[in-house]
Parts: structure tokens; sequence; C-alpha cells
């Protein structure tokens, strides 16, 4: 028995150590780029504009760049994030093409998401109520004290849960609007020498393995390009 115990941990530690893990990043394609704290950052600069921009993570909405944008041209210039856009290699995709995610859309997504839970909210307190009414309202009617009694506990418990979950919610949603209004970038019309920086995030599949991120500005236009790829970590 001590045997096959044994055999059996040798096949379990070699399977383990046999395990490979990954993850996924974006780095840019076939370009120079600068290596700082672990990020890929690319500078495109010409004599309207200096792009820096580095891949920072993927999340539940997309691929999420770092990016800033200064104007060095003698003329104001208008950045609007919405229209920077990535064409892939992978014409099948459905994101082929795709714009970077409209921080003011993102926003309103989110209050529409609040006024919903509220009314959710308020359904589910009245819920709680009139039920536990009914049962307190049975049970004095069957002179029955100890289910009326637990029947108010339970309406009590119910309702300080359901607010305790709605809280949590609103907490995240409004800190989430905060992100979206102060930590993304949004449309800004820089004078000359001025600049701007936030996140932008594009819609992201793993089909597209290369692609380009164009920077519409006004007129102007720059393109980057990136691969996609997976570093081993164990």
């Amino acid at each position: 028995m001590k045997k096959y115990f044994a055999i059996i941990i040798i096949i379990l530690s070699f399977s383990a150590c046999s395990t490979t893990q990954y993850y996924s990043s974006l780095e840019p394609d076939g370009i120079e780029f600068l290596q700082e704290n672990g990020k890929n950052i690319v500078v495109h600069e010409d004599s309207i504009i200096t792009i820096l921009t580095h891949f920072e993570e993927f999340s539940e909405v997309g691929a999420v760049f770092y990016t800033e944008i200064t104007n060095n041209s003698s003329d104001s210039i208008y950045v609007n994030p919405n229209d920077f856009f990535y064409v892939s290699d992978n014409p099948n995709t459905q994101y082929s093409t795709k714009n970077a995610i409209n921080p003011e859309n993102k926003i309103k997504e989110i209050q529409y998401s609040i006024e919903n839970q509220d009314v959710a909210h308020n359904i589910s307190i009245g819920a709680n109520l009139f039920f536990g009414f009914l049962g307190v309202a049975v049970a004095v009617a069957d002179d029955d004290p100890e289910f009326a009694f637990e029947s108010a506990i339970n309406t009590s418990g119910n309702i300080i849960e359901e607010s305790l979950y709605y809280n949590e919610q609103m907490d995240y949603a409004k800190s989430s609007i905060t992100f979206w209004q102060e930590e993304v970038l949004h449309p800004k019309t820089l004078a000359p020498e001025e600049y701007c920086s936030g996140f932008v995030f594009f819609p992201f599949r793993e089909d597209a393995q290369k692609f380009n991120i164009i920077y519409n500005i006004d007129s102007h236009s720059a393109e980057i390009p990136y691969k996609f790829i997976k570093i081993r970590i164990k």
C-alpha cells in the first residue's frame, strides 16, 4: 500500500511540475520601444504630435492602454479617443476593425445600471416587507407568537442583507464612474505644447493576433503595430 501511495505522490508531483502557465499580453510589433517599470513604451513623434503609449492589461471591457499625447504644432488640435481604432490582421473576426470605447457612453451605461439597481432594490425591500408582514399576520391569526417573532426576525435579516448588497453595488458603480471620468482619456482641444493623458480601452479578442492602432487626430494620423503574445510564468 505504501508503495502505491509513493508512486501516486511521484506522479502528482511530476504533473504539477510539468504544468506550464502563461499570461496574455500585447507588445509592439517590429518597432523600437522603451522599457520602463516592466512596460513597453512606444514613442511616436512628428511635427504635429508626440504619442507615448503602452499596453497596461486586459480588463473585462477590453485591452487597456495608457496614452499621452502632446501637441507639437503651432495650432490647436482636437484629440478625440473615439477616433482611435485598430485594424486586425484577421478579417474573419467581428473585431477586425474596432474603435476605442467611448468613455461618455460607458458612464451612461453605468448610470443606467444604477437606476435599474435602484428599482430592483426598492422592489426587493417592498417584497420583503409585504411577505414579512403577511407572515406575522398569519401567525397572529393562528395565535402563534413564536412564528410571528421568527417571521419578523427573518424579514429584518433579509432587508439588512439586501441593503448591504445594494450599498456594495452602489459604491462599486460610483467608483467606476469616477474612474471613467477622471482616469480615462476624454476628448480635448490641446493648445500648442499642451498634452493630455489617460487610459484608452479597445475591445479585443485573441483571434486578432496582429493589429495596428490608428490614432486619428484632426486631419493627422499615426499608426502603431502590436501583436498578441503569451508569456510563460511557470
